[in-house]
């Protein structure tokens, strides 16, 4: 993760699976201890962008995980996403 400031930004990439749907663990990605993310930020935001494909899709944070959905539960498509949370 990237820190600047008072923010924190952390971005990459997967592939939907089964169900159209993806969750990326922030603490994985990023090589930290589980619990980290979540005990260092706050106001979370999600973005993600399906660069594989034009089917529509979202994402959530939930804890130390970004999970993102497919419209077409069939989508296997390659997604970008981006976390940005406030250091507490």
């Amino acid at each position: 993760m990237l820190s600047t400031g008072d923010q924190c930004i952390g971005s990459g990439m997967t592939h939907l699976g089964e169900g159209g749907k993806a969750t990326v663990n922030i603490d994985d990605a990023y090589d930290m201890s589980r619990g980290t993310f979540v005990a260092s930020t706050c106001n979370h935001r999600g973005f993600c962008s399906n660069v594989g494909g034009f089917t529509p899709i979202r994402s959530d944070v939930e804890g130390n995980e970004i999970k993102i959905f497919a419209a077409d539960p069939d989508c296997r498509d390659k997604v970008f996403w981006q976390v940005i949370a406030q250091m507490r």
